[in-house]
């Protein structure tokens, strides 16, 4: 999530500094003057995280001025560079205190084309940033960009808990907490209406990065499990779906009346025992997907269609009966079907042959009448 922020006045130094790739771990800086064990050493290790990443720099000759406070409008350029914004339109908004050629402008305007910024008529970006504030709108960042799923509204782990009364500075709070963005002073207090320093901001953007960097990684395990898991179930209901159209299908009919197509297509079984199949328009008998027919001593009469298909490794048996196919074909046998015809009476007046093989041929036995 490491991005390189410029133009930030305060925020950023102008040259460029020469990182090495090690972090203060003993309270002083390895880059900064002004930040040691006794000048804000608590967080000197976020500072110079932030520096070793290109996420922010110092002011110049070497300083950091950890204790100077952030303005509102540098906050809304670090929330602008770190989350890669969409381009947004400053008039739009119609900040009266926004100049078109400040160098927040855009920022600005992005943040509030992402709901980040929610203010009207007035932003006051030369004011410093109160905490709570700068909580809100880093909060606001991680929702709509979907990196937190994990909110909260518990505050009372902090003192000065009850001094935040709206419902979004409460789940901000809560929430930064939970994910350990942000935590309290020595006191346990989360000082809402203080003004962020340069070290608070270093200590929230380094813990922001590492955060959103394992929240990304832990996403993509949580949606690849998750994936697995669904495709698992769908495999299991697809397979569930087979088993009850193939219950569904295997059906044996003895001495029957057929009037309507019989359907043999999902693996499954069926006899046809002395009965009689009458069918218009429609195949009398299809057998697909490795399904068995056996048809013994019944008569079968289609009307413009075919009277038995097998295909894709179904395969048919038809002992005794009679076939007839007025304008359609007696038995065809296509894509590794298998039909076999043992002693029946074979009609069929079709638009080619008496009866068509295709891949597998039909196997006939004795003479058949035309």
């Amino acid at each position: 999530m490491k991005k390189i922020l410029t133009g930030l006045g305060s925020i950023v130094l102008a040259g460029v500094m020469s990182i090495s790739a090690s972090a203060a771990v003993n309270g002083n800086s390895d880059y900064f003057k002004d930040v040691t064990a006794d000048n804000y050493g608590w967080a000197a290790e976020y500072i110079d995280y932030i520096a070793q990443n290109g996420i922010a720099s110092g002011i110049g000759n070497d300083m950091y001025a950890p204790g100077s406070n952030i303005i509102r409008g540098d906050f809304a350029v670090l929330l602008d560079k770190t989350f890669g914004f969409s381009n947004g339109v400053l008039d739009v908004y119609g900040f009266k205190d926004v100049a078109e050629n400040a160098y927040y402008a855009q920022a600005i305007a992005d943040c509030c084309t992402e709901k980040v910024i929610t203010d009207h008529g007035m932003f006051y970006p030369d004011n410093d940033i109160t905490r709570i504030d700068a909580f809100t709108m880093l909060y606001r960042a991680l929702v709509n960009t979907k990196n937190v799923n994990n909110l909260s509204t518990d505050i009372s782990m902090f003192r000065d808990g009850s001094s935040v009364s709206g419902i979004e500075q409460k789940t901000a709070a809560a929430t930064l907490y939970k994910i350990g963005i942000i935590t309290g002073n020595e006191k346990d207090e989360l000082n809402p209406s203080a003004t962020m320093t340069r070290a608070e901001m270093a200590v929230v953007f380094a813990k922001l990065d590492k955060y959103v960097d394992e929240f990304k990684t832990t996403e993509e395990e949580r949606l690849a499990q998750k994936k697995e898991e669904d495709d698992k179930k769908d495999a299991v209901k697809e397979e569930e779906k087979k088993e009850t159209a193939k219950a569904d299908e295997s059906k044996n009919y003895k001495g029957a009346e057929i009037d309507s197509p019989v359907r043999v297509v999902n693996g499954g079984t069926s006899d046809i025992i002395d009965s009689s199949i009458r069918i218009s328009d429609d195949t009398a008998v299809n057998v697909d997907n490795s399904s068995k027919v056996n048809i013994e001593n019944t008569g079968i009469s289609v009307t413009n269609g075919n009277a038995v298909e097998a295909k894709n490794d179904a395969s048919v048996s038809i002992k005794g009966g009679k076939i007839t196919a007025d304008h359609g074909t007696g038995v065809l046998s296509g894509n590794k079907g298998d039909v076999t015809v043992d002693g029946s009476e074979l009609n069929a007046k079709s638009y080619e042959n008496t009866y068509a093989a295709a891949a597998t041929a039909v196997s006939l036995k004795l003479p058949i009448p035309r």
